[in-house]
């Protein structure tokens, strides 16, 4: 295999990435970060099987809603494809093992003996904190309803980041809906997973597409210069057609001052 070198990058992505690690990474450390990166896939997970339309909200006895896709339920197996199947395929009486972290100010009282998985107490500031995997059992019920139209505080936490996000009146949520018309739901990188953030290319502001919380985390980190859905996705964007712009973006260049100065370039000057 042959080596990839910073240098093999389009030109764009090469001088995002530089710019992205310019406080503690030379040229020679992002170039070699690339070298060491190159050789491995950036999603090494299932891709291509998120359908929408086939994905709903079903209320279990927990007073939470669950996400069920035609192979079973999403929340209960965790994130990236790993599904808890249903019981003989009904929906109706399906009983799910279900986990989640959750986070407290710590006050001394202990948790329900058998809940916890694990626990660690911290401090943060002058308060001190709780964290510990919770594990409870949930019976789903015949009660449906569409995802999106599921309220934050109604949702199961243990799938919590994938939701698609409630229709809204904000700047973003409408463009958001024009992405969700244009380009259909899924994420546009790896397929898998709802689209759930509008990602844009930090210079320009141009909007590229909807992305998964993961892909999200990951896309601008792509060391591949072809041959990867990630290095698909930023040499095509799917909404560079629609030529929409991130609410407020210009406002960003003003925040980078300091790293304009240490750094001696500037990536946003064409914003003044």
């Amino acid at each position: 295999m042959d080596v990839v070198t910073l240098d093999d990058l389009p030109e764009s992505r090469r001088e995002a990435l530089l710019w992205n690690r310019a406080w503690w990474m030379t040229y020679e450390d992002v170039d070699e970060w690339v070298r060491e990166r190159a050789p491995y896939p950036c999603l090494r997970r299932k891709t291509g099987t998120w359908d929408a339309q086939a994905v709903r909200a079903v209320l279990g006895d927990d007073g939470r809603f669950h996400l069920v896709g035609p192979a079973g339920v999403l929340c209960s197996g965790g994130a990236f494809g790993r599904v808890t199947p249903l019981t003989d395929g009904k929906v109706l009486g399906t009983r799910l093992r279900h986990t989640a972290r959750v986070t407290w100010v710590s006050d001394g009282t202990p948790l329900r003996a058998g809940t916890t998985l694990s626990r660690q107490r911290y401090k943060s500031g002058e308060a001190w904190f709780e964290k510990a995997d919770v594990t409870w059992r949930v019976t789903l019920t015949d009660i449906e309803r569409l995802p999106s139209l599921t309220r934050q505080v109604e949702r199961c936490p243990g799938y919590l980041r994938e939701w698609p996000p409630p229709p809204g009146t904000s700047p973003i949520a409408k463009i958001r809906a024009q992405l969700v018309e244009a380009l259909g739901e899924a994420c546009q990188a790896c397929r898998s997973l709802p689209g759930v953030h509008v990602d844009h290319d930090h210079v320009t502001g141009l909007i590229r597409g909807l992305l998964c919380a993961d892909c999200n985390t990951r896309v601008d980190n792509c060391p591949h210069p072809q041959g990867c859905l990630f290095a698909s996705y930023l040499a095509a964007p799917p909404a560079a057609d629609l030529e929409l712009t991130y609410p407020g973006y210009r406002k960003v260049w003003a925040t980078e001052r300091a790293k304009i100065e240490f750094v001696g370039l500037d990536p946003y000057a064409h914003l003044r």
